[in-house]
Formats: C-alpha cells, structure tokens, sequence
C-alpha cells in the first residue's frame, strides 16, 4: 500500500472506527472536475514541480482544504469553470464522504 494519510470520521457508524484515505477524496474530485464541462485535468508536463492535480490537506483546527490543478478548454469563461468545479468538488465530497471542504482552492494551470 501507499504511504497515505487517513482522516477518521466520528460518529459515523456504531460498528466501529471509520477513515477515509485522502486519495479516495483525491479520486472523488478528480471524477467531479472530468464532469465540468471545459475542464480537465492538466498534463504532468504543465504542472511545475511535480505537482499533483489534486492535494488534500487536514488542519490541525480540523478544516479541510483541497487544492484542484485544472485546464480550461479554448473559449470559455475561466471564472465560470473555476466556480463550477468548486461547487461540483464541495457537493461530491460531500454527497459520497459527509466531509464538506472548508476551501477549494482552484488553480489554473493551462488553457487549451
């Protein structure tokens, strides 16, 4: 397995502990931004230096906060797709996990 980090979730379940891998929140957002229309995820080449496209991250106050890496297709609005990929990441996050993100930073690394 790989070195991942698990985020535990209380008062879940009555059967026992519960923890989410941060690459299945990862693998979550990355099927939300391939459901926006005019994004995509960018080739490794336009990331700088050995990014990953997305990157969760749990504060010690307890917020999470996920950045997303995305390329804008040619011809639409920028601020239209940062904004829809926000809301489609929150909303699946929190449909599938019940973990609502403090901040989706989104970050745009090419438009093509």
């Amino acid at each position: 397995m790989g070195n991942y980090k698990y985020h535990k979730i209380y008062n879940f379940t009555t059967n026992g502990n519960l923890e989410i891998s941060t690459k299945v929140m990862e693998e979550i957002a990355i099927q939300a931004i391939n459901k926006v229309e005019g994004a995509t995820l960018p080739s490794k080449r336009t990331l700088l230096f050995d990014k990953k496209p997305v990157e969760c991250l749990f504060k010690k106050n307890g917020d999470f906060v996920m950045t997303v890496n995305i390329r804008v297709a040619y011809g639409y609005n920028v601020g239209e797709v940062s904004n829809a990929v926000q809301e489609r990441v929150s909303q699946d996050l929190l449909y599938m996990t019940e973990i609502r993100p403090r901040k989706v930073h989104v970050n745009i690394a090419d438009v093509k």
